[in-house]
C-alpha cells in the first residue's frame, strides 16, 4: 500500500485534490473509509469487472445500469468496495460505504445528508447469511433500493447468493437485484 497522498504512484494531484488533502479525516469519516483508501490505485485492489464498472461509471448509469452485485464469498469484498469508494471520492462522486441497517435508517456519523442520498451507496452486508428479517426492515431496504434505482442512484452491494436474498428478502427484492441489466455482477470466489 502507498503510505501517503504524495507518495510515488498515489493517484492524487496536488492542486485538483488540495481540499479532501487539507480535510482527509472529515471525507474518509463521511465515506466510511479509511483515509489511506483515497489515495491508494484502485488497480492494486479490484478486479477486471470492478475496472470496467467505474472507470464507465457515469455512461454505465446514464445507460440505466443502476449498480454492481458482488455474489458468494465475502473473501476481501469489505476491501474492494472501500477501494472503489475511495477512487470515487477522489473522483468528485459523493460514494459512502454504510450497513445496510444505517443506510434504510437514514442516520449516520456525520452527515450532512442521509446515507441513502448518496450518489453511489455502498452495501457491504445487504445479505450475508440466513434467517429472518423483521417485516419492516424488508420494507425499508426495498422502499430504499427501488427510491435509489428511481432516481438514477447508483448502489453497489454484497449478498452471499440470489437464493438467500429470496429466503431474507422476499422475491422483489431478489427479482430486483437479478435484473442482470441493472445490476453488473462480480462473483466473488473463496
Amino acid at each position: 500500500m502507498i503510505e501517503g497522498p504524495w507518495d510515488e504512484g498515489s493517484p492524487l494531484d496536488r492542486k485538483a485534490h488540495g481540499e479532501l488533502i487539507r480535510d482527509v479525516a472529515m471525507y474518509a469519516r463521511l465515506a466510511g473509509i479509511r483515509r489511506e483508501w483515497l489515495w491508494q490505485p484502485l488497480t492494486d485492489h479490484v478486479g477486471e469487472n470492478e475496472l470496467v464498472y467505474i472507470t464507465g461509471y457515469r455512461r454505465l448509469r446514464d445507460r440505466g445500469i443502476r449498480g454492481l452485485l458482488y455474489i458468494g464469498a465475502s473473501n476481501g469484498v469489505n476491501d474492494r468496495m472501500q477501494a472503489l469508494t475511495g477512487s470515487l471520492v477522489r473522483n468528485f462522486v459523493d460514494a459512502r460505504v454504510r450497513p445496510t441497517s444505517q443506510a434504510i435508517t437514514r442516520i449516520g456519523p456525520i452527515e450532512e445528508s442521509p446515507p441513502a442520498e448518496c450518489s453511489v451507496l455502498f452495501l457491504p452486508d445487504l445479505c450475508v447469511g440466513p434467517g429472518d428479517q423483521p417485516a419492516w426492515f424488508v420494507r425499508e431496504v426495498v422502499a430504499m433500493l427501488m427510491e435509489r434505482e428511481a432516481a438514477g442512484k447508483q448502489t453497489i452491494a454484497y449478498v452471499r447468493s440470489l437464493e438467500m436474498v429470496k429466503k431474507v428478502y422476499g422475491e422483489t427484492l431478489e427479482e430486483l437485484l437479478s435484473d442482470k441489466a441493472r445490476y453488473r455482477r462480480v462473483k466473488v470466489e473463496v
